[in-house]
């Protein structure tokens, strides 16, 4: 906690906890913290063949992923708009590598002309970006905007730039650079497009993630987005399909320096918003949702025990062997040489 008054609490959120870049991610915490809902987030995504993404050959040598959703019926208001461009600037600085690995795109639906098409043009195409009244090239945007100067080292090597356009061959986005003027979010918006490209599909489909959850629970139902690859299936996006992490109950314990029983540690789990897949025997194996990118192996899941028991029920005790500091003889070692040279007359 950075800060507190009578309206608000402002705190500070660790890099590995991008669900965090929102106050519902931390809502959504608190709630299995607190006891008030545990176990897995579930996430309806509503199917539908409206909303297709064309992926061109041109674009892979370039930037060639793409992942995308859509948000519908909820009324929108300025904290929304707010959050999710507050999400977007942290997100961008922190797992996007500023906007490196991954970059994001918001769009106001009702302005988007589906099937669109990600591929790629040259320099010389124009048209009106975010925050101007007038069109420019893709080279003007690169060297004369404050945001086309700021990032265009991530397309410097390239001589064709990704684009997304809509059925009328409009443009929608320059990625990883700015939108288009003409799908700028606001409140007047009823439904939302949210568009990630990336050079790493993971980073792509955990941002998507983390929007969806977000969206979901601000009240939002999430719609798929076909992904029509040139030379390949087509996929659905978003991909909210949970991994899963193992640890054993007596290396838990362990670790801990507890003797939890195992239905505490399930509870425990369950607190941290992560489901049971299966227990057999000593072995627990969890499910984590798709917006976490933070569990990778067994001491991962167990400092999740150790949050969602509770830091302040956990006793210190008392190492059993000496741990007490002492200088290593490379030092003393060092020391000496330094006392014979300086009685040489020697200086540093």
């Amino acid at each position: 906690i950075e800060g507190k008054s009578d309206n608000y609490i402002r705190l500070e959120y660790n890099p590995n906890r991008p669900d965090f870049s929102s106050c519902y991610g931390i809502f959504r915490a608190l709630k299995g913290y607190l006891g008030l809902e545990t176990d897995l987030p579930r996430y309806r995504i509503y199917g539908s063949k409206l909303f297709e993404i064309q992926i061109s050959r041109s674009i892979k040598p370039i930037r060639p992923y793409i992942r995308a959703l859509v948000a519908k019926d909820n009324v929108q208001d300025g904290d929304h708009i707010k959050g999710l461009i507050e999400m977007q600037e942290d997100l961008h600085k922190g797992v996007c590598d500023g906007r490196k690995k991954a970059s994001i795109g918001l769009h106001n639906l009702e302005q988007i002309r589906f099937p669109l098409k990600y591929t790629s043009r040259g320099r010389n195409l124009s048209f009106v970006p975010l925050d101007l009244d007038r069109k420019i090239s893709l080279k003007e945007i690169l060297s004369s905007t404050d945001v086309g100067k700021k990032y265009s080292y991530i397309l410097n090597k390239f001589k064709q730039y990704p684009i997304l356009l809509d059925s009328k061959n409009e443009v929608v986005s320059f990625p990883p650079i700015v939108n288009a003027n003409s799908t700028r979010l606001d409140r007047d918006s009823t439904g939302i497009f949210i568009e990630v490209t990336a050079n790493d599909p993971n980073v792509a489909d955990l941002i998507l993630a983390i929007y969806t959850s977000t969206l979901s629970d601000m009240g939002f139902r999430i719609h798929s987005v076909i992904l029509n690859e040139a030379d390949g299936i087509p996929t659905r996006s978003p991909n909210m399909r949970a991994s899963f992490i193992s640890a054993s109950f007596t290396e838990i314990n362990k670790c801990l320096g507890t003797k939890f029983s195992k239905n505490e540690i399930v509870q425990a789990i369950k607190h941290s918003r992560l489901g049971i897949e299966k227990i057999d025997h000593d072995i627990v194996t969890c499910l984590v949702p798709k917006y976490r990118n933070d569990l990778k192996q067994s001491r991962d899941l167990i400092e999740e025990v150790m949050i969602g028991i509770g830091i302040s029920k956990l006793s210190p005790t008392l190492p059993l062997g000496n741990v007490s500091g002492g200088r290593n003889m490379t030092s003393i070692y060092f020391d000496i040489i330094r006392d014979v040279l300086t009685g040489l007359g020697l200086l540093e």
